[in-house]
């Protein structure tokens, strides 16, 4: 939730730079995090597939959409998008 406002704000890297390079950044979280639970033997196929395939589509029209959009239209979508999960973790 940090990362694109401190890449486009300190680091001066254009919105739609910043909003990529975090989507982008989440993919090595992701893969560590997918060993620990493996090791553990957390793990449901099924629910790996499902999750994978709404990642994936929402992953390729997301990134199809970011490119057709203004940077102040992305901006102004995130910070709704993060506004609303604040609220969702106070409530």
């Amino acid at each position: 939730m940090i990362v694109v406002p401190l890449l486009a704000g300190v680091a001066k890297k254009p919105p739609l730079v910043a909003h990529a390079t975090a989507i982008l950044v989440i993919l090595p979280v992701s893969l560590a995090s997918a060993v620990i639970y493996l090791w553990g033997g957390n793990f449901d196929a099924e629910l790996y597939c499902a999750v994978s395939l709404g990642v994936l589509t929402g992953g390729f029209f997301g990134a199809e959409l970011l490119s057709r959009i203004s940077p102040a239209l992305a901006t102004l979508v995130f910070a709704a998008v993060m506004f609303a999960a604040g609220i969702k973790m106070v409530i």
